[in-house]
């Protein structure tokens, strides 16, 4: 297996194979032109993923598993959509969201459902889907149910 390295603005120096590589062939939403990637876990045992561009050392995107904050998210791809990334009822994949963190202020954290990036763990062929259900919000309040068990304890 040859590494590559990868020299970016936020992580330093990353080695990477071909078999991290993870493909979006639209590209991300916004970003269309750059199509691989790399996941990054920068603390072992966080929710929390960094999903840096190979294309532009400059662009990552910081990603969360919103199982940790949202047990029953359940997001619905369409079958055009699992098509395009070779998903069948067997194929491991993984579901990850889009995450904001106001600088200086973690307990704002917000986290996109209505649009989360699948990755098909197999052919390591990715997408960001847009869902159809209006009950996920863009803007989700990661720490929101946290915050309210707190206020319940204070009060």
């Amino acid at each position: 297996m040859t590494l590559m390295k990868l020299t970016g603005t936020r992580f330093g120096e990353i080695e990477y194979s071909n078999d991290d590589i993870v493909t979006f062939p639209e590209g991300m939403i916004g970003f269309g032109e750059f199509h691989e990637y790399v996941v990054v876990n920068t603390k072992e045992g966080s929710p929390y993923r960094w999903l840096q561009s190979l294309d532009e050392p400059k662009l990552a995107f910081l990603l969360s598993m919103p199982e940790s904050f949202l047990a029953s998210y359940s997001p619905e791809i369409r079958n055009e959509e699992a098509a395009q990334l070779g998903l069948t009822k067997e194929t491991d994949y993984l579901v990850l969201v889009t995450t904001t963190i106001p600088p200086g202020q973690p307990q704002l954290a917000t986290a996109n459902l209505a649009a989360p990036v699948i990755i098909n763990l197999e052919t390591r062929r990715a997408k960001q889907v847009i869902l159809d259900d209006e009950a996920y919000t863009i803007r989700y309040p990661i720490f929101a149910g946290t915050q309210d068990v707190a206020k319940t304890k204070a009060a």
